[in-house]
C-alpha cells in the first residue's frame, strides 16, 4: 500500500467503488480509502475525531465509526459529506458490527468485556404540512443492555406535544416518562427501571410526526 496510512484499525469494504475504507487510532483521524485496483491511498474526508476504531455500514448505506476519544459511535452520510453523533457508550467502543437481520449495531466495549446492542435511529416523515419536510428522530437508548438506568435521547425540529412511554413485551404500559409539549432540539430522558425484572422493554415516542420505538434490554 502506497500513501500515508498510520495506525489503521477499522476497515470497511466499499464494493461499488472497489476500495477499502479505513479509520485510524490517532488524533484527528482522516477517513481514507485504499484502491483495490492499484493500492493507492486517498483521503476521503478529514475529521477532528480522535482514536477511531470500528467501521461498518448499514443496509441504507450509512457508515458508522466508533471513537475512543469521546466514547461515541458516529454516523456518516454515504458520501461522507456530514456526520453526527449516533450513540454514547461506557468506554472504549471497539470494532463495531452491523446486524442486517435485526437492524442492530453491536458495539464491543474493549476493556469491559461486554457488547452493547444499539437499535439504529428511526426516521418518521412528518406528515403535517406546517412543518414541511422536517423529521422527528429517535436516537437509541444508552447503555443498552443496562442494569438500572438508561438514557433515552431524541430530537425534534419543532415544538410539539410528545409522549414517551415504556411497555413490556406483552404490550402492557410500564411507565409514562413524558406527556407534554416539548421545545425543539435534542432531549435526554432517564428511565429508572428499579423494581423491574430482567427482560426486553419497548420505548414508544409519539408526536404529530408519528410513532416510533426502540427496544431496551434490562439485565439484572
Amino acid at each position: 500500500v502506497d500513501g500515508d496510512v498510520q495506525n489503521p484499525n477499522g476497515l470497511c469494504f466499499d464494493a461499488p467503488n472497489n476500495r477499502v475504507l479505513l479509520c485510524s487510532t490517532r488524533d484527528n483521524s482522516p477517513i481514507q480509502a485504499i484502491s483495490l485496483e492499484d493500492s493507492s491511498v486517498s483521503t476521503v474526508v478529514n475529521t477532528t475525531l480522535d482514536i477511531l476504531d470500528g467501521f461498518t455500514e448499514d443496509s441504507d448505506g450509512y457508515y458508522y465509526i466508533s471513537s475512543w476519544g469521546d466514547n461515541y459511535v458516529y454516523r456518516f452520510e454515504n458520501d461522507f459529506s456530514s456526520f453526527e453523533r449516533h450513540s454514547r457508550h461506557a468506554a472504549d467502543p471497539a470494532d463495531i458490527f452491523f446486524d442486517k437481520h435485526n437492524q442492530v449495531l453491536a458495539v464491543p466495549i474493549f476493556y469491559g468485556n461486554t457488547i452493547e446492542f444499539v437499535d439504529l435511529p428511526q426516521f418518521v416523515d412528518n406528515y403535517n404540512e406546517e412543518y414541511g419536510q422536517n423529521q422527528f428522530i429517535l436516537h437509541s437508548a444508552y447503555p443498552n443492555p443496562f442494569n438500572s438506568k438508561a438514557t433515552l435521547s431524541f430530537s425534534t425540529p419543532v415544538s410539539s406535544m410528545l409522549s414517551l412511554k415504556i411497555y413490556n413485551m406483552n404490550g402492557q404500559l410500564v411507565e409514562t416518562l413524558v406527556d407534554h409539549v416539548i421545545n425543539a432540539g435534542e432531549h435526554n430522558v432517564i428511565w429508572d427501571a428499579k423494581g423491574l425484572s430482567t427482560g426486553v422493554y419497548l420505548s414508544e415516542i409519539k408526536t404529530c410526526a408519528g410513532v416510533t420505538n426502540s427496544k431496551l434490554v434490562l439485565i439484572r
